[in-house]
């Protein structure tokens, strides 16, 4: 019975030898890495991209825009003299034209009449005589007591057209008026204002006339350089009538203009 026994035990071993050798290996006791995510261009490659095309794979990117340098850049034209811009800075009412008066005079020069007007707020009503070579306001302008005319001055010329000064006839001198008085006062506040005249050597001048009165000289005159291109000239002509005018023109010697 013993021996019956251990037989059947070993054929029972020998059965579970040979189902283990049927068998795979057995797993390694550690565990195994986990498969590594895969990446989104992994994902891509796999999926097709259903979503709509981006903005900028369609549209094409515009240049930016660039400002043109000073040498593209086009010149402005110089910006006209404003209505009105000038309007009281030009004595129309008293006295001689002050060093300041004559700078905004010059700053006319070559304007037209139109523009003139505009300039200093002229209108229509203000203008007594109106020619191509003239424009005369119907205001005088007193000095010393006196009545002058104002006439402004055009030139015709096709190189230097337009403005070239300002006159100021003494309209209002008779017979029985203080010539010499009335002049030698002109004389003293062009001083004051402008310093000593220029006149020219070879000229009679009031000041040498003022030493006799007297004497008809015909006619007399001072002037003096202002400004950046301005003559102003004091002038007194004798004969049958009796005239002073005081004029600020373009100087043709430091300007050129006019021709």
């Amino acid at each position: 019975m013993k021996r019956l026994t251990a037989i059947v035990v070993l054929l029972l071993i020998l059965l579970l030898c040979c189902a283990a050798c049927g068998q795979t290996p057995a797993a390694s006791s550690e565990p195994e890495d986990p498969p590594a995510p895969s990446t989104p261009s992994e994902e891509a490659e796999d999926t097709p991209d259903t979503s709509a095309p981006s903005e900028e794979t369609d549209t094409p990117e515009e240049p930016e825009p660039q400002e043109p340098s000073q040498e593209e850049a086009p010149e402005e034209p110089s910006a006209a003299i404003e209505p009105g811009s000038l309007a009281g800075q030009l004595n129309l009412e008293a006295g001689l034209l002050t060093p300041e008066e004559v700078t905004v005079l010059e700053s006319l020069y070559g304007t037209t009449q139109d523009e003139l007007m505009a300039a200093l707020s002229i209108t229509e009503e203000n203008v007594e005589r109106r020619e191509d070579s003239m424009l005369t306001l119907s205001e005088t302008r007193e000095i010393q007591g006196e009545e002058c005319m104002q006439t402004f001055l055009f030139s015709l010329d096709d190189q230097w057209p337009g403005l070239y000064g300002m006159q100021m006839p003494m309209a209002s001198l008779t017979e029985d008026s203080d010539i010499a008085g009335v002049t030698a006062a002109i004389l003293e506040t062009a001083r004051e204002l402008y310093g000593e005249p220029d006149t020219y050597p070879g000229l009679t001048s009031i000041s040498d006339w003022l030493e006799d009165p007297s004497e008809e000289q015909g006619l007399v005159s001072e002037t003096w350089a202002l400004g950046q291109e301005s003559r102003c000239t004091i002038q007194l002509h004798q004969g049958n009538v009796t005239l002073i005018t005081i004029s600020y023109q373009l100087d043709v010697d430091t300007s050129g203009g006019l021709g």
